[in-house]
């Protein structure tokens, strides 16, 4: 679920240190419990970048309920979460744009953003999107009922396919 994003022109700690107010604030609006336990923490799992792993950053983030976590030197695993997100946006979508200016490519953002976490489901969440996902409001009924839904559908596709011929075809 992408809470929030910049567009900038040059990659700092203090553009990283606002995006994560930024990001700070919404999560407290979608979640009002967010920050107010001191023993949950949520992690930002980043790139080992010196705009992520800087004193703007780390000083910002000791005051705050988020813990940096640095890929593939605090765990063995790497940020493959945004590296995919980053992959889905320019492959199936900005590559595919003719923008022609930095409005433009906001704009273009905010609606990519919107469809990936409001509308996209996504394999890793077994058909649920990532607002879904964030928010908790997907359950294994969920699941079950797209399920059923997906194995109706096909069984109505080889139905329909199989009741239709063609008169070069053999009816077999």
């Amino acid at each position: 679920f992408v809470i929030s994003w910049l567009l900038n022109n040059q990659i700092s700690g203090d553009n990283t240190k606002r995006l994560l107010q930024i990001t700070s604030a919404r999560a407290k609006r979608l979640h009002p419990a967010f920050g107010t336990d001191p023993k949950r923490l949520t992690s930002l799992v980043t790139d080992g970048g010196s705009e992520n792993d800087c004193k703007v950053v780390k000083s910002y983030l000791d005051d705050s309920p988020l813990c940096l976590v640095i890929a593939q030197q605090h765990v063995d695993f790497p940020n493959i979460l945004i590296e995919c997100f980053f992959r889905s946006l320019k492959n199936n979508f900005l590559y595919l744009q003719n923008i022609t200016s930095k409005k433009e490519l906001i704009e273009k953002l905010k609606f990519y953003i919107r469809q990936y976490n409001n509308l996209i489901p996504h394999g890793a969440f077994k058909g649920a999107t990532p607002r879904e996902i964030y928010m908790d409001r997907w359950s294994s009924s969920d699941e079950k009922k797209l399920e059923e839904n997906g194995q109706s559908a096909a069984d109505r596709r080889r139905e329909k396919n199989k009741s239709q011929t063609c008169s070069n075809c053999w009816n077999v």
